[in-house]
């Protein structure tokens, strides 16, 4: 069966996917700035104070357990010259600055493709899992034959 181009048009975006599937739907979403700032922010810092003692281990002679390269080393060395609390909020400024240059760039503004789907029951679905991820427009798009 051969490739062929579906095409979908929704508030002036155009989507496109080449394949030899057969998709009825599509699901667009857009995503919500202070959702995606919270939530980033917040996994960041969490995600740090997890991986801190690691670093702070990795960076002492004394208690490294894997062989580290020097890259490495020095970049264990820099955090654990840090407070927890501060390599926190550091990963957490680096994440909330990536999320505000994607608002400058207008990525809040667009519409991105969640999923195809073949039929409408599962375009549904999909909708429903996105709405749970946090977007703040979810749209399913018949895809024209």
């Amino acid at each position: 069966m051969p490739n062929r181009k579906l095409t979908v048009t929704h508030e002036g975006q155009t989507f496109t996917r080449t394949t030899q599937r057969t998709y009825t739907h599509v699901v667009l979403v857009k995503s919500d700035y202070a959702y995606a700032y919270a939530t980033g922010t917040k996994g960041a810092a969490d995600c740090a104070r997890i991986n801190y003692p690691y670093y702070v281990r990795e960076a002492n002679p004394a208690t490294r357990a894997h062989n580290q390269d020097a890259k490495s080393i020095a970049a264990y060395t820099e955090i654990a010259a840090l407070t927890i609390d501060e390599y926190a909020k550091r990963v957490s400024d680096v994440i909330a600055a990536k999320v505000d240059a994607m608002k400058a760039a207008g990525d809040f503004d667009r519409f991105g493709v969640f999923g195809w789907s073949g039929r409408l029951d599962l375009a549904q679905k999909e909708a429903e899992r996105a709405k749970k991820h946090g977007y703040k427009e979810v749209v399913i798009v018949p895809v024209p034959v």
